[in-house]
């Protein structure tokens, strides 16, 4: 056995010892409050910058909305004085060929929207969560570190995530609440990989890991990021916190097949 893997044994086993076995936290709140201050101990730095990025991204999403009202109203006046001027009747469809060439053209645009955004944002989550698998550990993560670590899995964590992508968005178009389950499902899966060695490389294997740590606990996950989403400005720093250590509990009893508690109502309160 490798060093690295008798080590990683080493640190799992050990948590299951009579001493050193963490207590099952199935109340969100503390689990996540609990997290986020352990988070922001030992990483504040990345604490605050995913702070930052939530806030440009809340500023972008007003702007994004302002400018779709006014360029919506003034497309609507423009429609009005248009039409009281024009006679639709001499105004020809356009052919088959030009419908056809638009559709593949937005198809394509989609596409590679989709792609590019979850290469960007596997990226991104994968360094957060590699920071807050590292913070329970009581470990400071560099920017170096982080970027090192993502790197050595990027293609598993882009491939992965892309999946999960298509899986959400496939389930999500033909039925919702199937949509919602995967979304939830597959919120954990950065962490399994980020924490797994770097010898890892199966996308079903991820797939099917966080399935598994995660069956019959789906409630604890919509309970980690309801908290989240009640609390503003540090509300992403306590979803990814309350995550990282959701998945390490969740890892560390179903690894040893220990017996969970059953789920707090707490978890249900975003129903």
């Amino acid at each position: 056995m490798s060093k690295q893997h008798a080590t990683k044994k080493s640190k799992h086993d050990s948590a299951t010892n009579n001493d050193s076995k963490p207590q099952y936290n199935s109340n969100p709140f503390t689990l996540s409050f609990n997290a986020f201050s352990n988070f922001m101990n030992f990483n504040s730095g990345w604490g605050i910058a995913l702070i930052a990025m939530s806030l440009l991204s809340g500023l972008a999403n007003l702007l994004r909305v302002f400018l779709e009202t006014v360029i919506n109203s003034n497309t609507a006046h423009a429609m009005t004085i248009t039409q009281s001027t024009i006679h639709f009747s001499n105004i020809g469809l356009p052919e088959l060929s030009i419908i056809i060439a638009i559709f593949i053209f937005v198809f394509v645009i989609t596409l590679v929207a989709i792609v590019a955004g979850t290469a960007i944002g596997a990226f991104i989550q994968g360094m957060f969560s590699y920071v807050a698998l590292k913070s329970i550990e009581g470990h400071k993560v560099s920017f170096n570190e982080a970027v090192d670590a993502v790197s050595k899995r990027f293609m598993r964590l882009f491939l992965s995530n892309l999946l999960a992508t298509l899986k959400i968005i496939g389930w999500t178009m033909l039925f919702i609440i199937p949509g919602i389950i995967a979304g939830l499902r597959y919120a954990l899966l950065s962490f399994v990989i980020m924490d797994e060695p770097i010898e890892n490389k199966g996308i079903k294997t991820s797939h099917e890991r966080v399935k598994l740590l995660t069956r019959g606990r789906l409630m604890e996950v919509f309970g980690v990021n309801t908290v989240g989403s009640l609390i503003p400005i540090v509300g992403g720093v306590i979803t990814l916190a309350g995550g990282g250590s959701l998945y390490r509990q969740l890892q560390v009893y179903g690894d040893n097949n220990i017996e969970k508690p059953k789920i707090h109502w707490l978890n249900y309160i975003g129903i």
